[in-house]
C-alpha cells in the first residue's frame, strides 16, 4: 500500500509473497486478488488468532469460543464442505482441545495481556514502514540467564505439524521481523529487557475423526479412549509450542536490509498494478517455476490454476477473488493521517 505521501506499508506477508515470486506478489499483493480456497484458511486463522488473544487476555475459554464462533462459524457453515479439515466442527474442537490444554499455569512464559495483539508500525528506512500485528509479547526466563527476556509469540494453524513443518522456524523471516519491531516497540515504551527470541503457538487443524460407531483403539498419534471416535475427536486435536528461536544482532540487521530490497522490488510492483493494471500481468517475472513455489501458490491450487492457464485477465473475476490486503488494517495500527490516503 502506497501512502499520497509515497510512502509504501508493508508487511510479513507482502514481503514474503515478493520474495517467493513476483506474480503472486503482483497479484495478491498489488491487484489484490486471492484463490476462493485459500478464503476458508484465511478466516479460519483470522478468528483462532481472534480466539487466542481473547484467551490470553482473560483466561475464560468460554469467551474465546465466542470470539471464534461469531468470528469464523456462520461463513464456515454456508461455504466449507462438514468434511473439511476448515470445517466449523473440526475448527472449533481443535480449538477447545487447545484451551483445555494450555492454561496460564502450563505455559514457560508470562503473557503480558496489556500488550496482546499489539498492532505496530516501524520505519525500516526512508519512505517504507513496515507493520504487523505481534500476538502476544512474553516474558521468558531463559534456564541459564537471570534476567527476565521480552519475546514475541506467534499463533499458526497448519494442517500437519510435521518435522519439516517445525524446522522451518529456525530461519523464519516473520520471526526475526518481529524480533526487530518488538525492539523498537521496547524502546519506545522503555522497557529494559531484552529482545532476541520468539515462540511459535501451533496449532493443527487437521481432518480429525468423526465415526460415530467406530470405537477409538489409538493410533500412531494418539492413545485409544475406548468411546466412538465422534465422542472423543477434540481429544485428537493437537498442538505445540516451538522455541525459543534465537536471533543475533547480525541476523536482526542482515533481515532489515533483505525486507528494504524487498519493499523496494512491492513498490515496483504497485506501480506497475496501478499503471498497467492486470495488462501488465505478461511482463511480471514468475519465479515460482525456477523455484518450485508453485507447489504452494494459491493461484496454482485446483480450482484456480490461473497460472498454468497463462495468467488470463479474463480469469481474475471467475478463478480468483477480489479482496484487496490493508497491511495496516490487519496490524489494527489507526493512522490519522492517511485517512482518505491509501492507495
Amino acid at each position: 500500500m502506497i501512502a499520497d505521501d509515497g510512502t509504501l506499508y508493508v508487511d510479513h506477508s507482502t514481503l514474503a509473497a515478493v520474495a517467493t515470486c513476483d506474480t503472486q506478489g503482483f497479484l495478491r499483493y498489488a491487484l489484490g486478488y486471492t484463490a476462493p480456497e485459500e478464503r476458508a484458511a484465511l478466516l479460519a486463522g483470522i478468528a483462532l488468532h481472534r480466539a487466542v488473544a481473547a484467551w490470553f487476555k482473560r483466561w475464560h475459554p468460554a469467551q474465546a469460543r465466542q470470539v471464534f464462533e461469531v468470528a469464523y462459524r456462520e461463513w464456515a457453515e454456508a461455504n466449507v464442505s462438514t468434511d473439511d479439515r476448515l470445517s466449523w466442527r473440526n475448527t472449533s474442537l481443535s480449538l477447545d482441545r487447545w484451551l483445555e490444554a494450555h492454561p496460564a499455569v502450563s505455559l514457560p512464559f508470562r503473557v503480558v495481556p496489556e500488550h496482546v495483539e499489539v498492532g505496530f508500525a516501524y520505519s525500516l528506512a526512508e519512505g517504507i514502514v513496515y507493520t504487523g500485528r505481534i500476538d502476544a509479547p512474553v516474558l521468558y526466563a531463559p534456564p541459564s540467564q537471570p534476567t527476565l527476556e521480552w519475546c514475541p509469540l506467534d499463533t499458526k494453524s497448519t494442517g500437519q505439524i510435521s518435522a519439516p513443518w517445525r524446522e522451518q522456524w529456525r530461519m523464519d523471516a516473520q520471526i526475526t521481523g518481529y524480533v526487530w519491531a518488538l525492539q523498537q516497540f521496547a524502546r519506545e515504551h522503555g522497557i529494559d529487557q531484552p529482545v532476541s527470541a520468539g515462540f511459535i503457538n501451533a496449532i493443527e487443524f487437521a481432518r480429525l475423526p468423526s465415526d460415530p460407531t467406530r470405537i477409538c483403539r489409538g493410533t500412531e498419534r494418539s492413545e485409544g479412549h475406548g468411546v466412538p471416535f465422534a465422542e472423543c475427536a477434540r481429544f485428537h486435536a493437537r498442538s505445540e509450542l516451538l522455541g525459543p528461536f534465537y536471533r543475533t544482532p547480525e541476523q536482526v540487521e542482515e533481515w532489515r536490509q533483505d525486507a528494504i530490497r524487498l519493499a523496494q522490488s512491492y513498490r515496483r510492483l504497485v506501480l506497475l498494478a496501478q499503471e498497467e493494471g492486470a495488462a501488465a500481468l505478461p511482463t511480471v517475472l514468475m519465479r515460482g517455476k525456477w523455484t518450485k513455489a508453485c507447489r504452494f501458490c494459491e493461484f496454482n491450487s485446483k480450482n484456480a490454476k490461473f497460472c498454468q492457464a497463462g495468467r488470463p485477465a479474463a480469469m481474475l473475476g471467475t478463478a480468483l477473488v477480489k479482496e484487496p490486503w490493508d497491511p495496516l488494517a490487519h496490524a489494527g495500527k489507526v493512522l490519522g493521517e492517511l485517512q482518505g490516503g491509501r492507495q
